[in-house]
């Protein structure tokens, strides 16, 4: 699920499989209230299995909840993984067993257009690589997995802010840094 699918009033079902939800929450104004628009974008992040968001998406959520209390509070509800990108601050990722916070991948920034769509690609794309892109699997991801696959997905980021444009990444150019 992402910004498109949220215009319309359909549920994601579990019994599709995963349900990945990858949300930029400044789309208010497609959805008239704010409160309705938040009450949607619980629904649906609860019925995810892997959460990414940014901690600007997180203050555009919910300005006065902490990071710990809106993380738990997902993994309570059965998110599975929960993706918390920080921009030059790095990331954290985080199921119910393991936490971790990874540095951003030093670069020099030529345009960060596309940075979060490659993070989000190569973290999906490294986890379909190792098996864990299921939900058993995800249920028993182990500290060394999130750090595995988090590094991947910041190098991916690194390498496309160090380009002009939005020009990801091929996986090969990510696994030779």
């Amino acid at each position: 699920l992402g910004k498109l699918g949220l215009l319309h009033e359909h549920s994601p079902s579990p019994d599709h499989g995963i349900i990945i939800g990858k949300f930029q929450f400044r789309m208010v104004q497609i959805h008239g209230s704010r409160s309705a628009y938040r009450k949607r974008i619980f629904r649906l992040i609860d019925q995810a299995d892997i959460l990414k968001l940014s901690d600007e998406d997180l203050v555009y959520l919910d300005p006065c909840v902490s990071i710990d209390a809106f993380i738990n509070d997902r993994l309570e509800q059965g998110v599975k993984l929960v993706v918390l990108t920080r921009g030059e601050r790095g990331v954290l990722l985080q199921t119910v067993a393991d936490r971790i916070v990874l540095k951003a991948q030093p670069c020099v920034v030529k345009d960060t257009i596309g940075a979060g769509d490659s993070f989000h690609g190569a973290l999906l794309s490294e986890l379909e690589n190792r098996g864990l892109l299921n939900k058993a699997a995800l249920g028993a991801l182990k500290k060394h997995d999130l750090e595995t696959i988090g590094e991947f997905a910041t190098r991916a980021a690194a390498i496309t802010c160090s380009r002009d444009g939005a020009d990801p990444p091929w996986a090969s150019e990510v696994r030779i840094l």
